[in-house]
């Protein structure tokens, strides 16, 4: 994509970056994208520096339902990427505090 093209100065301009399906994207895709966000915003953040917010109405609407009358299917097709591990954890705990009934379990891995 060139600097000066017209989706170049749109991506520029975005607040918000949404990809659909982003899971079926290689890591190599997700750099791909990454580099090109620092190269037009012209930032060596992540993401060029776009904000990537995720609010409570976002769990909202992919756990709109009771998560305890979900089955793992379902559960297992819900996910939200988060760009750190402090906002995934942010998330993970919001998820789990709408679980009713029973205390969260921790399972611990092992090499």
């Amino acid at each position: 994509m060139r600097s000066t093209s017209p989706e170049a100065d749109k991506l520029r301009q975005a607040v918000l970056i949404i990809i659909d399906e982003i899971t079926m994207l290689t890591k190599d895709g997700l750099r791909c994208i990454g580099s090109l966000l620092r190269d037009l915003m012209n930032n060596d953040k992540p993401f060029g520096g776009k904000q990537m917010a995720v609010e409570e109405n976002l769990i909202e609407a992919i756990y709109s339902e009771n998560l305890n009358d979900m089955e793992d299917k379902q559960l297992a097709k819900r996910v939200i990427l988060a760009p750190t591990n402090k906002k995934t954890l942010e998330l993970n705990l919001s998820v789990i505090a709408k679980l009713q009934d029973e205390p969260p379990h921790i399972f611990y891995s092992s090499d």
